[in-house]
């Protein structure tokens, strides 16, 4: 989409997000070396554990984000309908869209974090199925499907973070309507991150509970 370049809202990006978005603990701080001590389920179940953990926190930024979207989007409808009585009209609420764009960015830092710490889990989970490929810890699965499950977590959170750039980058340049609500919808109804991931991330609870 081709946007007036002086009228950017590039958030500044913070170092570490901190603030919790929900109710959801997050002070959960990952220790790489979880999976050095131990014996081999106890390992498995605490990188399980925080896979779980994590995905809670990307969900809490998601919907976050699809609040700060909706009033996005609620501006600059405003402008626009203003804009059709009065051509002076400025499209960009620079003091009302300002907010709402930093804390979109900040959103995205957790969706990065969220990426990272899953990177890590899957190469924990790599270390153990060089050594238990085929054993089965908890109910059914075996310690390779657990992997295999992660790296398809690990592969939606990616695939999604990608198109939740570009809302994240465009929303606020919205010149239609239909603009805008293309980019509040496909933040809010995810396309990768959805009832599969779903899916895969309630049959680890229920394998490790």
């Amino acid at each position: 989409m081709n946007t007036p370049t002086n009228k950017r809202f590039a958030g500044t990006k913070p170092s570490s997000p901190s603030t919790p978005l929900t109710s959801t603990n997050t002070s959960f701080i990952l220790s790489p070396l979880a999976s050095d001590c131990g014996t081999a389920q106890q390992r498995l179940e605490n990188v399980l554990k925080q896979l779980l953990a994590w995905n809670e926190k990307w969900l809490a930024a998601h919907r976050r984000g699809t609040s700060l979207c909706t009033s996005i989007e609620a501006i600059k409808r405003r402008a626009l309908d203003q804009k059709e009585k009065d051509k002076n009209v400025d499209l960009y609420p620079i003091d009302e869209l300002k907010v709402h764009c930093n804390n979109l960015a900040v959103i995205m830092t957790i969706f990065e974090d969220v990426i990272s710490n899953t990177k890590i889990f899957k190469n924990q989970l790599e270390n153990l199925v060089q050594t238990d490929e085929t054993k089965v810890f908890f109910k059914t699965w075996t310690t390779d499907r657990f992997l295999d499950a992660t790296n398809a977590v690990l592969e939606a959170y990616e695939k999604e973070f990608q198109l939740k750039t570009i809302v994240k980058e465009d929303i606020a340049h919205g010149t239609t309507k239909s603009e805008l609500a293309w980019h509040s919808v496909v933040w809010q109804y995810p396309s990768f991150v959805n009832s599969d991931v779903e899916f895969l991330l309630k049959s680890i609870k229920m394998e490790i509970s």
